[in-house]
């Protein structure tokens, strides 16, 4: 059944009483109006017309309400609502007559909900899974992505697209032989701009998971082997730190960890816990579940001898 802008201000008018402030079924629509992008019902109604607007919000899946436009209308209809109960009439419009809609105050909170999507999309994905199967992990460590979108400069009917980058981390486990600890991914979320504040459905989808090898004696390297880099650089790269900052951590104990037999390694244990100050601390955990990280047994192999952690 067809969602229309006029079910929505009839929820608008139904829910007055939540404001203690009459609003007319006709200052309804031009709430709802404005909290869809435009400055008035008859702008809005253009726009439907010339498919800039949906006609029907039974295929729109999020919308990010244009809260300060909503607040100049209801001033400018003399409506005395205050900020926060105009906004809840605007949600609870949406949860009763479309609650298949997804409401966010920001742009920003929609792209972490995309991100949410994407990661855990990623997570049930056959060749992530079936990459992952071949770490012989213990365990999920990190899932990082890293990726860029910018709703406002896609035009209205054009589809937003959402390229991911990133990986997803795992410990060894210790009584298996390694095989690996990450899976490099690269995806894509895609949706339509359906209107100013209103989107579709995503599309989502994994184009390459595969386990970096790197680690391995015979990966693929250049005859004289990667450059030499200093302890400071591989933290910083690891913990998505500026180098300088990365600089004050050098002196983290590293453990070898070379579990029960002692006779092969599986990594290292870094312990930044008693180094890193409270502004570190903070960006670390914006990554890491833990200031005590396992890395792989290849991640000094980089390192200028001198610094080769003792």
């Amino acid at each position: 059944m067809p969602i229309s802008i006029s079910d929505l201000a009839h929820s608008v008018r139904s829910n007055r009483t939540a404001v203690a402030t009459s609003i007319s079924l006709g200052h309804a629509h031009q709430l709802m109006a404005a909290a869809l992008g435009h400055k008035s019902l008859a702008a809005y109604q253009a726009s439907q017309r010339t498919s800039h607007e949906p006609v029907d919000f039974s295929e729109v899946r999020y919308v990010v309400p244009d809260y300060e436009l909503l607040e100049q209308r209801a001033q400018a209809l003399g409506l005395a609502i205050a900020s926060s109960p105009l906004q809840e009439l605007i949600h609870i419009a949406f949860q009763e007559r479309a609650p298949h809609i997804n409401i966010h105050a920001h742009y920003e909170d929609l792209e972490i909900a995309l991100r949410t999507q994407f990661e855990e999309m990623a997570m049930e994905d056959s060749d992530v899974v079936s990459e992952m199967a071949n770490t012989n992990h213990a365990g999920i460590d990190e899932v990082y992505f890293d990726y860029e979108v910018d709703f406002d400069q896609t035009p209205i009917g054009d589809t937003v697209e959402m390229c991911f980058t990133g990986h997803i981390s795992v410990s060894a486990d210790l009584d298996r032989p390694y095989a690996g600890h990450m899976v490099r991914i690269v995806g894509h979320l895609t949706l339509d701009r359906l209107g100013i504040c209103c989107f579709s459905e995503e599309d989502a989808f994994v184009s390459e998971a595969r386990l970096d090898r790197n680690w391995s004696d015979d990966a693929d390297e250049d005859e004289e082997g990667p450059l030499p880099r200093s302890k400071a650089e591989l933290y910083a790269d690891l913990l998505h730190l500026e180098l300088h900052e990365a600089q004050t951590l050098v002196d983290a104990p590293v453990a070898q960890l070379d579990g029960s037999s002692g006779d092969m390694s599986y990594g290292f244990i870094i312990d930044f816990t008693e180094h890193a100050s409270p502004e570190i601390v903070e960006k670390i955990l914006l990554h890491h579940d833990s200031l005590c990280i396992e890395v792989w047994p290849g991640f000094f192999e980089s390192m200028r001898d001198e610094e080769w952690p003792h």
